[in-house]
C-alpha cells in the first residue's frame, strides 16, 4: 500500500463518528478534523482506524487505572 501499513486487525470506525465535533482538544477531534481535509480513501480510511485504536487505548488506560486503585486498596 505504498509505505501505508495495513492495520487488519482493527475495523475502521463507523462513518457517521466521523462527523461527531467535540468542544475538547482530543486526538480523536484532531483526527476527525484531518479526515475532512483529505479526499483521499486510503487516508480517510486510515484515520478511521487511527479513531478506532484511540478509542481501544483510552478504555485500556481506563482498566489499569482502575485495576491499579484496585491493587493499591489491597496492599
Amino acid at each position: 500500500m505504498d509505505g501505508i501499513k495495513d492495520f487488519n486487525r482493527h475495523e475502521p470506525c463507523p462513518i457517521e463518528r466521523m462527523n461527531f465535533k467535540s468542544p475538547d482538544n482530543t486526538i480523536c477531534e484532531l483526527l476527525r478534523q484531518t479526515y475532512h481535509l483529505t479526499e483521499h480513501d486510503v487516508i480517510r480510511t486510515n484515520l478511521r482506524i487511527a479513531i478506532t485504536m484511540a478509542k481501544k487505548m483510552g478504555d485500556k488506560l481506563r482498566y489499569y487505572r482502575r485495576e491499579s486503585k484496585k491493587w493499591m486498596r489491597q496492599n
